[in-house]
């Protein structure tokens, strides 16, 4: 029962709080979607890609943020290590992956394996699910306060739920990627 009342608090914080991971997300969703054409359910695909990155990640912070929350008696130095850290990585991933792309758009070449991998929309959405931004901040802090980790696996799992209805639109952005200049412009 007290799992359920967790799911819903969760649900309900991502409700209220996902505008600002659409405003937060969807720049990097939009341009994953406009960097290739894309008919609108191969972009459907592409969201749920990474819709299921971010799940992943969101799993694996609640059970990361559940155990920390036993165990430590302030959380503020982890919450700055993890917004550092998960910056770092997410801009160097991105970097990576718009310059292949761009270079493939000019020259038209094959991608190596490892750049392929980098830009893999369920790679790209389990980063994105580590990307610190306000909602996620008020959902780790909850987790580390529930101190355990089946509730707070479940807080995220309601979070990512309420945060997912605001993102599954960007997908309708893969009707414009038969225009070429929109193309080049979510690959900048």
């Amino acid at each position: 029962m007290f799992e359920l009342k967790i799911l819903a608090e969760g649900l309900l914080l991502g409700l209220s709080l996902g505008l600002g991971c659409l405003i937060g997300c969807a720049p990097l969703y939009a341009s994953i979607l406009s960097a290739k054409r894309r008919s609108l359910w191969r972009g459907i695909g592409t969201i749920c890609s990474l819709t299921l990155g971010r799940l992943l990640a969101y799993a694996l912070l609640g059970t990361t943020m559940g155990q920390l929350g036993s165990a430590l008696a302030d959380p503020s130095l982890l919450r700055h290590i993890a917004l550092i850290v998960a910056y770092a990585i997410l801009s160097f991933i991105l970097a990576a992956w718009a310059i292949s792309r761009f270079k493939q758009e000019r020259t038209h070449c094959a991608l190596n394996p490892l750049v392929r991998y980098i830009g893999n929309p369920i790679v790209l959405g389990f980063l994105s699910g580590f990307s610190i931004c306000p909602s996620l901040l008020l959902a780790i802090t909850r987790s580390l306060d529930i101190g355990g980790i089946s509730g707070s696996v479940m807080l995220f799992m309601g979070f990512f739920i309420g945060t997912t209805i605001y993102l599954l639109p960007t997908a309708s952005l893969s009707l414009l990627t038969q225009i070429r200049w929109f193309r080049l412009l979510g690959i900048i």
